[in-house]
């Protein structure tokens, strides 16, 4: 919690170290929107890492060390597909990381936006454009939309190959 508390006052302070300038050609809900992601990015790694990676890791190394003792071929086998496993998992994160890059800043795009209109309405409302507000939110909405469902399917693809390389190593494991 001290340390969420440190980023979000880190996060706060940068933003306020921007010129001007900065504040003019940026969207105050795109700000808002990152300083969060920022923090609650943080987070979620921290929470990976703790509750996922380090117990699967041991897991993991447990098994390889109880197979080897006592079945050789098969702590062989597993050594090889965990290394593949990782191998395929690498690629696959940093071609996603791409794509939720994109997702993230179309995201940002969006609440900035939103943010933007709704804290001038008056504004829209006196020029009666909401009707041109309406349509460059839908424009923005929509590209986030279409970079969203790529992400998810790219995760989709992940996740298939993820279970396809796990019952190739169920399948061989039984098989010897």
């Amino acid at each position: 919690s001290k340390i969420l508390f440190e980023l979000r006052c880190h996060s706060f302070r940068k933003i306020q170290e921007h010129s001007y300038k900065f504040f003019i050609n940026t969207f105050h809900g795109s700000l808002v929107t990152k300083s969060n992601r920022y923090v609650h990015a943080f987070e979620t790694l921290h929470d990976n890492l703790c509750f996922n990676f380090v117990p699967i890791t041991t897991q993991l190394l447990g098994v390889f060390i109880v197979l080897l003792v006592l079945a050789p071929l098969l702590g062989l086998l597993f050594a090889v597909w965990c290394l593949i496993y990782i191998a395929v998992t690498l690629l696959m994160v940093r071609k996603r990381v791409v794509y939720e890059l994109e997702l993230a800043s179309a995201d940002s795009r969006v609440k900035g936006t939103l943010s933007d209109v709704v804290t001038n309405m008056l504004n829209v409302k006196m020029f009666v454009s909401g009707e041109k507000e309406y349509e460059r939110f839908t424009d923005v909405a929509g590209k986030e939309e279409k970079l969203r469902r790529r992400a998810w399917y790219f995760g989709n693809k992940t996740a298939t190959i993820q279970a396809t390389l796990l019952t190739l190593l169920e399948v061989s494991g039984l098989y010897v």
